[in-house]
């Protein structure tokens, strides 16, 4: 017994957008007596579009799964044309949606070029004042002068308030320190003469004994045998 494919469906009617006119029709009653401005329809069509970009890629990224399903030949018989339908129903909304962004692109633009619709952005107020760089330079020429002129002031404050009295006993002492230096670098000095005095005889001695032993080689290699 053959098994008939359920006819796929028809694609559902997809209600039109909005139109401009029924945007501005429908705002007296939801907001009141006052009628939406140019700025508040222009911000409208842009959400309106920003909506229909999002559902649109969430159709295309829904055929992708299913046409990945049909080319991995995973499914068969009544799943395939399940799947097959699905995916004439997705193209079909997916034209359509098209469709709707491209009158949703043209609602954007035709509602910026009313008067008043698009805020233009603020300048900057001017800044006032030097700029940055004089006041980089100005901290850094002040650290300069003023830096060694505070370290001389306060070396001169401290040498002022040090005791008279201390300073002939450390200068006293820092020359005694110094002579016992200098003693103790003659003797070294002396000690370093002694050393290589030392090497240098042992070495006139090393070579002196080294160079006989060669001769006495070469005499008794002449001498020939009787």
């Amino acid at each position: 017994m053959q098994v008939q494919a359920p006819t796929p469906a028809a694609p559902p009617d997809v209600p039109a957008a909005p139109s401009l006119q029924g945007l501005e029709a429908q705002a007296p009653a939801t907001a009141g007596t006052a009628a939406p401005s140019a700025s508040e329809m222009y911000e409208a069509a842009k959400a309106q579009r920003n909506e229909l970009n999002r559902q649109l890629g969430q159709l295309e990224e829904k055929r992708r799964a299913i046409a990945s399903r049909l080319r991995e030949g995973e499914v068969s018989g009544a799943d395939k044309a399940g799947l097959e339908a699905r995916l004439t129903n997705l193209d079909a909304r997916i034209l359509s949606m098209n469709q709707e962004l491209a009158a949703a692109d043209a609602r954007v633009a035709q509602t910026a070029g009313v008067p008043g619709a698009v805020q233009a952005s603020r300048p900057e107020s001017a800044r006032r004042g030097p700029p940055e760089e004089v006041i980089v330079m100005g901290f850094v020429l002040a650290m300069t002068m003023v830096l060694p002129i505070s370290i001389a002031i306060a070396r001169r404050i401290w040498k002022r308030g040090t005791p008279a009295t201390s300073s002939a006993p450390m200068s006293r002492e820092m020359d005694e320190r110094l002579g016992r230096l200098e003693q103790a670098m003659d003797a070294v000095a002396v000690e370093v003469e002694r050393v290589g005095e030392g090497q240098r005889f042992v070495t006139r001695v090393l070579g002196a004994g080294a160079a006989e032993p060669l001769a006495v080689r070469a005499r008794e290699g002449i001498e020939v045998p009787r």
